[in-house]
């Protein structure tokens, strides 16, 4: 499973890659747009 947070609420956040859980990376905005194109469903969790 692909662990991605959010760029702009982790920066939001204060966070970095380095305080990340181990499997956490951080991503933009255009990954999102990828794999809601390439995949048959998204889901999302949060505001």
């Amino acid at each position: 499973m692909d662990l991605v947070v959010c760029v702009a609420a982790a920066l939001r956040r204060g966070i970095k890659d380095e305080v990340l859980a181990p499997g956490f990376r951080i991503s933009g905005l255009g990954q999102l747009v990828d794999a809601g194109i390439k995949s048959d469903r998204l889901v999302t969790f949060g505001d």
